[in-house]
């Protein structure tokens, strides 16, 4: 090559092997370092009620067996291996890549499953291996399929296993009650999606909820501390919306949607997701909230879905500017984003209805310019210009005493910094597939601990020469 570089990259790490989901391997029958206190365990055998950490166990009456209520659990990455036993008041969320054979296989006979069995009140029935004779000792397990769409969601309780959906499932929660030594009642959801948009590999959700016995699901929703926010919480977000809709604007009274009435409004924007990543590719299902000082980089690559109809007729700015919004909806949540947000981040994890503890996030280094594209016929290829790939959010926090509580977390600060707009060009013969990176920093301006922050042109450079790399290498990006 004439005045130029030629670079040429190697993956030198080790090939590895993931395999698939085995129900037949339960973590409880993996080795374990022995145990000594055996008047201890004498003791444990006697106790009928339930103690934090105990197996949940559940009793199939026709065989007359009891056994651990199972959910698949990761060892080591993300995909599940082993089955791990839902714990008495240990709250579970466990994400793995399942192969749809594996999801729905797991779906269908854990759904069969409940049918057949019932919850055990407490460990009565189990002492000394005998079952429990005790009709009051067992408990019904509700099952729910919640089908969801683009826009809502239904639940539905079914009677028997005939209702479960063939195919789309990807999300299972469970919630129990409790009284904290016996359970009160079990609800299961699958939930499951209408649109068949998934791919051979797909993140499934497992989820599990210990609740009080007079909670709902509405009553239950997980909050920070007396005023401010506990770390490896959710940020909580809200927008501006009328309370009540009317064809006029003038006279419109609005609310932080948090506030308002009707509960669709009402849990539109709690939080700000983080977009996953699914063999590389993001996903819009399974996403993560930004928590509490909890610092990320996620990256995920986009494919523009109908790129084998794109010819020399093609409007390539619609191309371009459809990609654009793409990437403001794993990004920042908002396709039609034009320079400023309308979401607002709650000072306080206990959020009041007062506008100033409701801070706007400030949008940074976005040059409102218009995305455009064009085909070069001699390349048989398209560029997208002033195209924005990557976002940073950095939230100020502080800790400061409210009403006589001291040290209570709150956000004082929030921005969004967007990296340069970059060109890019694409051959059609090639797949057409390009990286975001989404950032999320928190610093404390009160803790004299606090690390210094590197500016954030630089952190986005190395974004922005990953980004150029992979282009080099895959999809032959040429100079304008």
């Amino acid at each position: 090559m004439n005045d130029g570089w030629l670079c040429i990259f190697k993956d030198n790490s080790r090939m590895k092997v993931t395999e698939g989901y085995n129900p037949n391997v339960v973590s409880t029958n993996l080795p374990k370092w022995p145990h000594y206190f055996h008047e201890e365990e004498e003791h444990e055998k006697d106790r009928e009620y339930y103690r934090v950490g105990d197996a949940v166990i559940i009793y199939n009456e026709q065989m007359e067996e009891t056994k651990t209520l199972d959910l698949p659990y990761s060892l080591l990455d993300t995909y599940c291996h082993v089955a791990e036993p839902v714990r008495h008041l240990k709250d579970f969320t466990q994400n793995c890549i399942m192969t749809l054979d594996d999801s729905q296989n797991f779906f269908t006979t854990f759904i069969q499953g409940l049918f057949t069995h019932k919850l055990l009140r407490n460990r009565r029935g189990f002492i000394n291996d005998k079952p429990p004779t005790e009709k009051s000792q067992f408990i019904d397990i509700g099952v729910n399929i919640c089908t969801t769409n683009e826009n809502t969601k239904n639940c539905q309780k079914i009677q028997n296993d005939t209702a479960i959906p063939n195919e789309g499932c990807w999300k299972l929660d469970i919630y129990i009650h409790h009284n904290f030594t016996n359970l009160t009642a079990i609800d299961v959801f699958l939930t499951c999606s209408s649109e068949n948009d998934f791919d051979e590999q797909d993140i499934v959700s497992f989820n599990v909820k210990f609740l009080q016995k007079n909670e709902t699901l509405s009553t239950a929703t997980r909050v920070s501390g007396k005023f401010g926010y506990k770390v490896g919480l959710p940020i909580i977000t809200g927008k501006y919306v009328p309370v009540v809709e009317s064809a006029e604007d003038n006279g419109k009274v609005f609310i932080i949607n948090y506030f308002h009435n009707n509960a669709t409004i009402r849990e539109a924007f709690k939080s700000i997701s983080l977009p996953k990543s699914v063999s590389g590719a993001c996903t819009n299902r399974s996403s993560d909230a930004v928590n509490f000082h909890e610092n990320s980089l996620t990256q995920c690559s986009i494919a523009i879905s109908n790129s084998s109809g794109l010819t020399a007729d093609t409007n390539y700015t619609n191309v371009c500017d459809a990609l654009q919004r793409t990437v403001f909806h794993y990004l920042i949540n908002d396709e039609n984003f034009a320079g400023k947000f309308e979401l607002h981040v709650s000072e306080l994890g206990w959020p009041l209805n007062v506008s100033s503890n409701w801070i706007q996030i400030e949008a940074k280094n976005f040059e409102n310019r218009q995305v455009m594209g064009s085909y070069n016929a001699d390349t048989n290829s398209f560029r997208c210009q002033n195209m924005l790939l990557s976002v940073r959010y950095e939230f100020t926090t502080a800790r400061v005493t409210l009403n006589g509580v001291q040290h209570q977390n709150v956000v004082k600060k929030v921005a969004a910094e967007f990296g340069n707009r970059v060109d890019l060009h694409f051959k059609l013969e090639e797949d057409l597939t390009l990286p975001v990176y989404m950032y999320v920093m928190f610093h404390d301006a009160t803790s004299s601990d606090s690390p210094r922050q590197c500016p954030f042109p630089i952190q986005l450079n190395i974004f922005l020469v990953t980004f150029v790399v992979a282009f080099y290498s895959k999809y032959s990006m040429y100079n304008a």
